[in-house]
């Protein structure tokens, strides 16, 4: 496995020579790290189609031990139809984060080249449609061709800008690492186009996000990070000379974006919240029921403001960035399911049903709810990496808790199981291909 570096984006990556990533932590998981990640390559190569793309569908594997696909009475045996674009795009920089491109001539270099094509054709070229010209995927007013007898409209209608935004910073990756001009400047220069117009004006302040339609609805925290990390992708892919860009959209997207990241933090809490300063969150109420199955009591889109905020050139000096991550400090990765906290709850005269039962003790939290999220695992991974701020316990705290739970043997080897809050959406792939992703991340080289 080779030695990368984060930089400024999802996961740009910066090749070094001859030593693993995990390697370079200096953790004694090191050769854990090493064989996870190459079991979990292993697993997406089993499972690529013969198009070269990954399914957010398919692949239930869950034969072998159905619980471990189920929570809270809900069946998890596969994701969401229509998302193939965003799991495409995670497994490829996956497989980039290992050091493999369609240039690079190793072991999954035709892998990484099948998903390429089938990923560039995937873009839309219309140049009189503004609303999908340069956009990865499914357009986001369109309704997607299903096989017949299955209906699911919905699913895909209102989430489509996440596997644009992956998309976009899957080509840029390997447009730096290859400098393959010919092939990807164009489609990358449409892609970060389409990005700058689908910024959403809301009023005078001139605070702008973004959302899942075309300049669409109230901006939320989740997916304006996503695509301040896929412009910051772009900058870097100019800054190296490889695309055409436009510094004056940059500067404006870059600055309305940070304005919408202070004004979600509360000012009593300095939590960040999602859509409003200091909320719960996100929830997938299309899947679980009520009383919800996941914790939100975590700190997810705090790890996600303050990553966005790395990635658009503020640093770990910035009192936004160090507010968010001393919250996500008090919330490390820990493999807990759904009415299996460590502790038992404490004894209540009368129970109040409308909070969870709850106790702290050793610094430890215990839940009724899961904890396990791999969207938080990843981006407060991405953040305390590049800041360094709570680096080391979080890095433990997520080795025990992602590689001990992968799967070591059958069909599904290398995988991880449908458990997460959002492994609904975007099924085993996802799993695997942003875990594989997560634990590649290490801090930046000193130079």
């Amino acid at each position: 496995m080779i030695h990368l570096s984060v930089r400024l984006i999802l996961l740009t990556v910066v090749v070094f020579a001859s030593s693993s990533a995990a390697a370079a932590t200096g953790t004694k998981d090191a050769a854990k790290v090493d064989a996870a990640v190459k079991s979990a390559l292993d697993w997406l190569v089993r499972h690529q189609s013969p198009d070269g793309s990954w399914s957010s569908e398919e692949h239930k594997g869950w034969q072998q031990n159905a619980n471990r696909d189920t929570v809270a009475g809900v069946d998890l045996k596969t994701g969401f139809f229509g998302h193939d674009v965003g799991v495409t795009g995670l497994a490829l920089l996956a497989f980039v984060a290992d050091g493999h491109t369609h240039k690079s001539n190793t072991q999954h270099s035709p892998v990484v080249s099948s998903a390429l094509a089938w990923l560039l054709g995937q873009q839309a070229v219309t140049a009189a449609d503004d609303k999908h010209h340069g956009f990865f995927g499914l357009a986001p007013y369109q309704t997607p061709k299903r096989p017949p007898g299955k209906s699911d409209k919905k699913r895909v209608l209102d989430s489509v800008a996440y596997d644009h935004a992956i998309a976009t910073i899957a080509a840029c990756e390997l447009l730096l690492l290859t400098k393959d001009k010919e092939r990807l400047a164009k489609p990358i220069e449409l892609a970060l186009d389409y990005v700058f117009r689908a910024q959403k004006l809301r009023d005078a302040k001139k605070i702008r996000g973004w959302k899942y339609r075309y300049q669409g609805g109230k901006s939320d925290t989740s997916v304006t990070a996503w695509m301040c990390h896929a412009l910051a992708a772009g900058k870097r892919c100019a800054d190296a000379e490889l695309i055409a860009w436009d510094e004056a959209a940059w500067k404006k997207a870059k600055s309305s974006a940070l304005l919408w990241f202070d004004e979600v933090i509360s000012k009593q809490t300095k939590k960040s919240g999602y859509q409003f300063p200091g909320d719960p969150g996100s929830v997938l109420h299309r899947v679980w029921k009520d009383p919800y199955p996941f914790t939100k009591r975590q700190y997810a889109m705090c790890a996600v403001n303050a990553a966005a905020r790395l990635a658009l050139g503020q640093t770990k000096s910035n009192r936004h960035v160090k507010s968010q991550l001393r919250l996500v400090g008090f919330e490390l990765p820990e493999w807990i399911l759904h009415q299996e906290g460590r502790f038992k709850p404490p004894r209540q005269k009368k129970p109040n049903p409308k909070k969870p039962k709850i106790t702290k003790r050793k610094g430890k939290w215990s839940y009724n709810e899961s904890k396990i999220c791999y969207y938080y695992w990843y981006y407060g991974t991405l953040a305390t990496a590049k800041s360094g701020i709570g680096w080391k316990k979080w890095q433990k705290a997520l080795h025990k808790a992602v590689i001990g739970n992968q799967r070591q043997g059958g069909a599904e080897k290398g995988s991880w199981d449908n458990v997460g809050e959002w492994s609904p959406v975007g099924g085993r792939v996802y799993n695997t291909a942003l875990l594989a992703l997560t634990l590649q991340i290490t801090p930046p080289t000193k130079k």
